[in-house]
């Protein structure tokens, strides 16, 4: 999918099963963050191009294609490897039926805001998720965050409000207000379902379920294609989509959508992997690095403007995204720690205490 903050359906573990880990060379670890990166900002910048120059305006026909091809990678992945798909409990269901509407819906209003709104202020918007989901957290799930930690989503939040401070330019443009309205109330709805996915992600994959990332995947794709199927149907986006289909036919929208949906699937490949032989914190800080190459990318390709104070608020986020990226990492870090000190070894059939050394 295009989705999660970093890119990918969730974190932790191996690909399907989890293997055992072995040792990863440099050169391997480079080449899966390099490709995620990649797959990261093409998948990005073209979803851009498809829906905003070539005329695709059908976010939940292009999201439910994203589906399928995820769904249909997940298939020849099972398929090759052997490996078998974990049984789903009925009393399992209705947790992965309403985590799917949840996907669904983080994917399909993603897109949607892609297309209303500038690249950078979309990119911008999404280092907010770390707020929601502290705010989800605490809330819903009754965890609790460090004082260092709250404080430093403080600086993110003042740096988003910046970025997003409308210029003199679109103050003067009548139907640039309505639109940019609705584009940041879209955009803050987009980056309120991250928010939540994550949350939920992280409760499936560690929970009473426990499904690999790979084996999630498999199980939200159809769901989430059917869901957004409806949907495009229910929007009239599949009769608009059939009315003009010579005229889309007839430009590359068609081979850019195509080509979005392998890569949707691909960049969820490369996040699983580069998650399996990095760091957190690896990712943690490409994640940063790509909203940069994004910012950057857009300026020049898309011709988005900023102010003075919205450039300084791009700076501002990115920095304090870094800075506590790297706070919450250190704090997981820390917990194990003192969780590995605290716990007694574990012993039961087949296990033994270490003998004392002679």
């Amino acid at each position: 999918m295009v989705s999660t903050t970093n890119g990918g359906v969730g974190g932790g573990g191996g690909m399907g099963g989890g293997d055992a880990a072995k040792p990863v060379t440099v050169q391997t670890q480079a080449l899966w963050l390099l490709a995620w990166l990649v797959n990261n900002i093409g998948i990005t910048m073209l979803n851009k191009q498809v829906m905003s120059f070539a005329s695709f305006d059908y976010p939940l026909v292009m999201s439910a294609f994203h589906m399928f091809c995820n769904w249909l990678g997940t298939v020849v992945y099972f398929a090759r490897s052997g490996e078998e798909q974990q049984t789903i409990k009925r009393q399992q269901w209705p947790t992965l039926i309403m985590f799917s509407v949840v996907f669904a819906l983080n994917i399909s209003v993603g897109n949607t805001s892609s297309s209303m709104v500038p690249v950078t202020f979309n990119q911008v918007m999404r280092s907010l998720v770390p707020v929601i989901v502290m705010v989800i957290g605490t809330q819903v799930f009754g965890k609790t965050f460090s004082r260092a930690r709250k404080l430093a989503v403080l600086p993110i939040v003042a740096g988003v409000i910046m970025a997003c401070y409308p210029d003199s330019a679109s103050d003067s443009n009548p139907e640039a207000r309505p639109f940019r309205a609705v584009g940041v109330i879209v955009t803050v709805f987009c980056v309120m379902l991250s928010g939540l996915k994550n949350v939920v992600s992280g409760e499936m994959l560690t929970g009473d379920i426990k499904m690999p990332p790979l084996q999630l995947l498999s199980r939200m794709a159809p769901l989430a294609l059917v869901q957004m199927a409806v949907g495009a149907l229910a929007l009239g986006e599949v009769s608009s989509l059939v009315a003009n289909w010579r005229e889309i036919r007839e430009g590359w929208a068609l081979y850019g959508v195509a080509i979005t949906g392998v890569g949707s699937f691909s960049l969820n490949l490369c996040s699983l992997q580069a998650n399996k032989v990095t760091s957190p914190l690896t990712l943690s800080i490409m994640a940063n690095i790509k909203q940069v190459l994004i910012v950057a990318a857009s300026s020049v390709v898309f011709k988005d403007t900023a102010s003075t104070l919205n450039k300084f608020g791009f700076v501002v986020v990115i920095l304090a995204s870094t800075r506590y990226s790297m706070l919450s990492v250190s704090e997981r870090n820390k917990s194990r720690e003192v969780k590995a000190l605290i716990e007694p070894p574990e012993i039961g059939i087949g296990k033994s205490l270490p003998l004392l050394p002679k």
